[in-house]
């Protein structure tokens, strides 16, 4: 597998009109893609992304993902046909959300429906365990991956690859979101998230295969630390940089990091 372009992500609790101004600025930037989060909350995820499209005109924009426990596919699919937007450069991510039980089950008739309805859109699949990187294998369009370390990201391309094999098709692509944080508190910032997700059983039993590591991202005053830091990374999958400000709600912030964390400046 080549480098592919790494992308950048930003929160999707943010305001929409900010969300597309952050598009904007990454395409011009030479992000291979664009990707917001999806949380239930007050920000319509699909106003977000029609402000989104119209900001942009080539970069893929992927939204990472549905939790199907709040969003029923069928209601997302009906949204996204309301929306009448060009699907080519839309990936839709779909996952399991905080389902306790049938997670396999709910995740493949998401994918099922999402498919029927918008035959057009790609469809990418939230994964972490290893059934569930299987399956995204065997039906997913893309894989979205989270918190790895290059040897869980290895770990994570066999599951899903045997999946792929298992059904007769190729591997899908993987979309690793990567946290990355600038200046003297960053390693502390990326080290606070990880504690945050330690706080969801599923990820602290993750972060636990993964030998508890102490860092899990890309800390960096220099565009020259971040291009040694992502080489183990960006032969194996595309990654989403996902930047992490002291403060959320500070537009030049966000814009700030997204120019310095750019492909372009990570290179040297």
């Amino acid at each position: 597998m080549t480098a592919a372009p790494i992308g950048v992500g930003v929160d999707g609790t943010l305001p929409s009109d900010w969300i597309a101004a952050f598009a904007n600025l990454a395409e011009a930037s030479g992000y291979g893609s664009f990707w917001y989060s999806v949380r239930p909350g007050p920000v319509d995820p699909f106003v977000t992304l029609r402000g989104v499209v119209e900001r942009t005109d080539r970069v893929p924009i992927g939204i990472s993902a549905f939790p199907l426990d709040a969003y029923p596919a069928a209601d997302v699919a009906r949204r996204l046909a309301d929306a009448r937007l060009a699907l080519e450069r839309i990936i839709v991510g779909v996952a399991a959300g905080q389902a306790k039980r049938g997670a396999l089950h709910l995740v493949e008739g998401g994918v099922a429906a999402r498919r029927a309805a918008l035959p057009g859109a790609r469809v990418g699949v939230g994964a972490i365990g290893p059934q569930m990187l299987a399956l995204a294998g065997r039906v997913g369009d893309a894989v979205l991956v989270n918190w790895l370390t290059p040897e869980r990201l290895a770990w994570s391309r066999e599951r899903v690859a045997s999946g792929a094999r298992g059904a007769g098709r190729l591997t899908p692509d993987l979309y690793l979101y990567h946290r990355a944080a600038r200046g003297a508190d960053g390693l502390a910032r990326i080290q606070a998230e990880m504690a945050i997700y330690r706080q969801w059983p599923v990820h602290k039993r993750h972060q636990a295969a993964m030998g508890r590591p102490s860092l899990i991202g890309v800390a960096a005053d220099d565009p020259t630390d971040v291009a040694r830091h992502l080489g183990p990374y960006l032969s194996e999958c595309t990654l989403i940089l996902r930047p992490l400000p002291g403060d959320v709600h500070d537009k030049d912030e966000w814009e700030s990091l997204i120019q310095f964390f750019a492909p372009g400046a990570a290179r040297g």
